[in-house]
């Protein structure tokens, strides 16, 4: 019997995210994998582990301290590697495409020359909010945690302009508009399952027709690809955006000190970190992450694309600040200082994170 989630010859799947849910894993083996993909026609076209340049310059999306969208030419430049294949199923990768509205959507679609398919991968709501206050950290924002919670988890005006983050991770709203534009039949919803982190790259080989443990093995092994910070690491790198904003540091400098020097730094030198030290949501955040998962559950099941996985596992509550959290908020480590501050000053002098 023919898998319900393999594409057909030739066409394109494009993975759109959402952030923070396994998509560097999957990009990470994608791009090892590239020789052997191409081997049983797939091709991950391009030279890099995901496609950011190409997606961001389509969508005219700038990030973190990078001040504009890049230049168009990274988008034609992999269109043209695409349309000169016309035998290989194509495989695209980056979540910025999760935050695309109708119109966006639209013009993507008139690109291709081939029957597109999309993925999007999504994980408990609770657990997205951290990792992604933390991404944005390291991307040069400077409101503390709270006070970012009580931002996103309230609701937009009606009519108002989205913000970025609602864009991004309203997963009814992403998985919605997908399946307006493209069909329902034509997008797949696979659900992260922390307990088994070789299930997405599983639904990928499905879906691309591959020989299984071609990307599940990567991914398998790739769970601290894109590893997680510490509450009071971050909160020592959001003084130290704090800072170099007050003064006026150019972006490119802070792109230089914090990306490329303290944050790099920080990630590459593993330090133990106390479970209390965890970035955890206080109890009404929880809650209010709990109920907006329910809706997008809901809405997923009535938009009738394709879902692999637990949906009713999106509603988890995930880890919630005890009571007593705050006597060792912002309580930094001495290594963890000396990896920032040595991370900043190697960066300074063109040495990479590592004086080397």
């Amino acid at each position: 019997m023919a898998d319900p989630l393999a594409l057909p010859d030739g066409a394109c799947l494009f993975h759109v995210g959402l952030m923070k849910t396994a998509t560097t894993s999957i990009q990470t083996a994608a791009s090892r994998q590239r020789k052997r993909l191409l081997d049983h026609g797939v091709r991950y076209p391009g030279t890099r582990f995901n496609h950011r340049e190409p997606v961001a310059a389509f969508m005219g999306k700038s990030w973190g301290w990078v001040p504009k969208a890049p230049d168009m030419k990274y988008w034609d430049d992999l269109m043209g590697e695409i349309r000169e294949d016309h035998l290989s199923r194509i495989f695209l990768s980056h979540e910025f495409a999760a935050g695309a509205d109708s119109e966006t959507i639209d013009r993507l679609i008139a690109e291709f020359d081939r029957p597109l398919y999309i993925v999007i991968t999504v994980r408990p709501y609770t657990s997205v909010l951290p990792s992604m206050w933390q991404e944005y950290v390291k991307g040069g924002l400077t409101v503390d945690f709270d006070t970012w919670l009580t931002r996103v988890l309230n609701e937009p005006p009606v009519g108002a302009p989205l913000s970025q983050f609602h864009r991004d991770h309203d997963q009814a709203r992403v998985v919605k508009t997908w399946a307006e534009a493209i069909g329902p039949e034509r997008v797949s919803v696979v659900i992260i399952d922390k307990n088994d982190p070789g299930h997405v790259g599983t639904a990928f080989e499905r879906m691309l027709c591959l020989p299984a443990g071609t990307l599940s093995k990567g991914t398998a092994r790739q769970r601290t690809v894109n590893s997680s910070m510490s509450y009071s690491e971050i909160e020592l790198l959001r003084v130290l955006n704090n800072e170099l904003k007050a003064n006026n540091v150019d972006s490119a400098t802070c792109r230089t000190l914090v990306t490329q020097g303290a944050v790099s730094r920080l990630l590459k030198t593993q330090r133990p970190k106390p479970p209390e030290d965890k970035i955890a949501l206080p109890p009404w955040a929880s809650e209010r992450a709990v109920r907006r998962s329910e809706e997008f559950v809901q809405a997923i099941r009535e938009s009738r694309v394709h879902t692999v996985g637990d949906l009713a596992s999106l509603t988890a509550t995930g880890d919630v600040r005890s009571s007593d959290a705050a006597e060792t908020a912002g309580q930094v480590s001495q290594e963890a200082a000396l990896a920032l501050l040595s991370g900043t000053i190697s960066a300074s002098l063109g040495r990479g994170p590592l004086f080397k």
